[in-house]
């Protein structure tokens, strides 16, 4: 079972919250390595990191039009149903595994992004120490 399907209303809001707000900092982060990658480091890693580099814009990319996008969607369509209702809706089956689903891709975005910053990391270091 999806743990976020014990949660109590409260618990929904507040988590929901915190997601709008990681959702936020994700895409400012996005924005940021995407601009660091095309304007400084594709120009700088000549040939041997251009395949990774170029990969990775393309994540950065599917991640900020896809990922951030379905998830900022889905809460806001959640947040709405929760703050009508001080008890979780009438139709509290479907909004709690919809609160479930964002939680679980909430999960797996954040794992996903944390990987990729290790690799953009990686890559960046690498040419920063030859140059």
């Amino acid at each position: 079972m999806n743990p976020y399907q014990r949660h109590k209303t409260e618990d929904a809001h507040r988590y929901v919250g915190v997601w709008k707000s990681e959702i936020a900092f994700i895409r400012d982060e996005v924005s940021f390595f995407q601009e660091l990658l095309d304007k400084y480091f594709v120009a700088m890693s000549g040939g041997d990191q251009m395949n990774n580099l170029a990969e990775m814009i393309m994540e950065l990319n599917t991640l900020s039009s896809n990922d951030l996008k379905w998830l900022t969607e889905r809460l806001i369509v959640l947040d709405n149903a929760i703050n009508k209702n001080s008890d979780w809706p009438d139709d509290h089956d479907a909004t709690r595994d919809r609160y479930a689903e964002c939680g679980k891709r909430m999960d797996d975005l954040m794992v996903q992004f944390k990987q990729l910053k290790s690799r953009i990391f990686q890559v960046v270091g690498s040419v920063i120490k030859r140059d």
